[in-house]
This record gives structure tokens, C-alpha cells and sequence, in this order.
């Protein structure tokens, strides 16, 4: 499914979503704990298992929920992705609201009734981001220490996986799983929270540079997608 259609699919069955979602993390506070207890992801039941074990929810519930979960890792990937950015994107937003309100001679569209919606849009577009600032800072204290050596190293910094296995002295295939089962911890986590994919797409909507990265992570999982089914084929 592309991630086009997974988004409409998703949004039109949002609360089915969601409800399906509260049904699997019912007894978030305790599954939340024993995810965070373990320091080793390999300790961590895979989600997919919660899912398909669970017998209160329908078959079509459990793959609601499965596109959420697939969809959410895109997101964690991206506002991981995006976070060392959005502190000076603020930033340059509280300087340009403080700019018009000091000179009353800059103007956004030669009225004042415009520059008073130009500024609104402003300040509601800070409050976006600030909301997922403060997202992506519970998923980062979420980690533990080397869960977050490895976010800085691949998200913050950009290093590529041969960096990151010369500096952590492990193979490169070792990285990858290990960045893999960071997003997928982070992916259950963020459902345990009640977050949902549309929450998160609503707060960077008008933000072109983020759904930027985000179209690009999730071509990128399609192509994952599609090699694994290949290679199973096989």
C-alpha cells in the first residue's frame, strides 16, 4: 500500500484505529514500564505479536492497527530526523514576530487585518512545533543511553552506517538492527501514549520540509517492503 493510500486509509478509519489501538495497549502504564525496563531490544515483545495475539479485536481491527504501527516508525523516523532543526525554525519565527511588532512598517500583505492573520499563522505554526518538539524529547528520554548514542549518531549528526559500526566496533548489519528495533521500541511506545499518525500529521501540516522526509522514509520502507517479500520468495 503506498503511502499516499495508507494515509487515506488511516485517516478514514481513524477512531476504529485509535479504539482498536487502546484495546492492544489497554494496560499501557504496565506494558509501557516493561518496555522501558529493558535495556536489550531483543527483551522487547515485538508488537506485531501483541497484535496478532490478541483475541478481542477483529481481523480487520488487528490490520488497522498493524498500518499504524508501520506508518508511526515512518514518523518516529522523521521527527527524529527533524528535531535538531526545529529549535532554530522557532527561533527564526519569534524574531520575525518581534521584528513586525517593534516596526510597524513592516508589513506581511499591506493591511492590518492581513498582518494580524500573517502573525496568527505564525504563532500557530511555533505551537506545532513546539508540540513536536516536546513529542520527539519523550521518545529520546524514552532510550536508554545507547539507544540514544545510536539516534544522535544516525539522525542528529547524518553519520553513515559504516561510521556508526566503526565507532560502536560492530558489523553493519548489526547497526541496522539495532536502528531498527530503536524505531520499532519508539513506534510502541508513542502508541502507548496514545498518539496517533494523524495527530502527528496535523502538526506538521504546512510544513513541506518535514513531509518532505517523511515521503522520503516511507518510499524508503516500501522498498524495504518489497525486498523482504522477494527474499521470502526465494
Amino acid at each position: 500500500m503506498g503511502s499516499y493510500s495508507l494515509k487515506k486509509y488511516l485517516e478514514s478509519n481513524e477512531n476504529r484505529v485509535n479504539e482498536a489501538c487502546s484495546i492492544v495497549l489497554k494496560k499501557r502504564k504496565k506494558y509501557t514500564n516493561y518496555v522501558k525496563k529493558c535495556h536489550k531490544n531483543d527483551n522487547i515483545k515485538a508488537f506485531s505479536k501483541l497484535v496478532s495475539k490478541n483475541i478481542e479485536i477483529s481481523e480487520e481491527d488487528k490490520k488497522l492497527v498493524l498500518c499504524e504501527y508501520e506508518k508511526m516508525k515512518i514518523w518516529i523516523k522523521t521527527l527524529l530526523s527533524v528535531y535538531a532543526s526545529i529549535p532554530n525554525i522557532i527561533k527564526i519565527i519569534d524574531q520575525i514576530v518581534s521584528s513586525h511588532a517593534s516596526n510597524p512598517y513592516i508589513t506581511f500583505g499591506g493591511n492590518a487585518f492581513c498582518d494580524i492573520e500573517k502573525v496568527i499563522d505564525f504563532c500557530d505554526r511555533k505551537n506545532k512545533l513546539l508540540n513536536i518538539q516536546i513529542m520527539t524529547n519523550k521518545l529520546i528520554e524514552f532510550s536508554n543511553e545507547d539507544e540514544k548514542r545510536i539516534i544522535y549518531f544516525k539522525f542528529r549528526d547524518r553519520a553513515t552506517i559504516e561510521t556508526i559500526a566503526k565507532f560502536l566496533m560492530i558489523e553493519k548489519r548489526s547497526v541496522y538492527r539495532k536502528i531498527d528495533a530503536i524505531i520499532g521500541k519508539l513506534a510502541t511506545f508513542a502508541l502507548s501514549q496514545g498518539w496517533s499518525t494523524s495527530f502527528i500529521s496535523k502538526q506538521v501540516n504546512n510544513e513541506p520540509w518535514i513531509e518532505e522526509r517523511f515521503n522520503d522514509y516511507a518510499i524508503e520502507a516500501q522498498k524495504k517492503s518489497k525486498t523482504s517479500v522477494s527474499e521470502s520468495e526465494l
